[in-house]
């Protein structure tokens, strides 16, 4: 890795949004990591998430749910330290990486994942895969969550 370039959410945020773009558009970018929120948020790009902006970066609104869970994972004292508003990728530029990497450790994204497929599949060893609406790539869960796979075999969704 040759430089790691911040999120700066202080002073004059347009041209730290236009520095951020400059440096991401220098090279392609090959590892995307990702967070996916208890609403389903990719990157604080908080649904209905904005598919269509050619921005690579831009000032995004974050719902209640959202500032609920920053609460809840200890990020923040209380509910009104929590900003409304944060600098996120948007949904079209994370989308150009070449492989994107979510780790989703709580079993309380569970519904967040199952709302995102089509399709499914739990292999014999406990993996989960899964289809996403948006492409035809496949998102794999070693070992999955008990909640999700809970969710999964009781919906109606189609198998893989």
């Amino acid at each position: 890795m040759k430089a790691v370039y911040f999120v700066d959410g202080e002073g004059d945020v347009e041209a730290n949004i236009a520095f951020l773009t400059e440096k991401i558009h220098e090279a392609p970018i090959d590892v995307g990591i990702i967070g996916i929120g208890e609403n389903g948020h990719i990157a604080f790009n908080d649904p209905p998430a904005d598919f269509e902006t050619e921005a690579a970066y831009h000032v995004v609104n974050l719902d209640e749910r959202c500032r609920r869970q920053q609460l809840g994972e200890g990020w923040f004292e209380n509910l009104d330290a929590v900003p409304k508003q944060a600098i996120s990728m948007t949904v079209k530029e994370i989308l150009r990486a070449k492989c994107i990497v979510s780790v989703v450790p709580h079993a309380v994204k569970a519904e967040a994942i199952f709302n995102t497929c089509d399709t499914f599949t739990v292999r014999p060893e406990g993996e989960i895969v899964i289809r996403p609406r948006q492409s035809g790539d496949e998102i794999r869960l070693p070992g999955g969550t008990k909640t999700l796979k809970k969710l999964l075999t009781s919906s109606n969704k189609n198998t893989l």
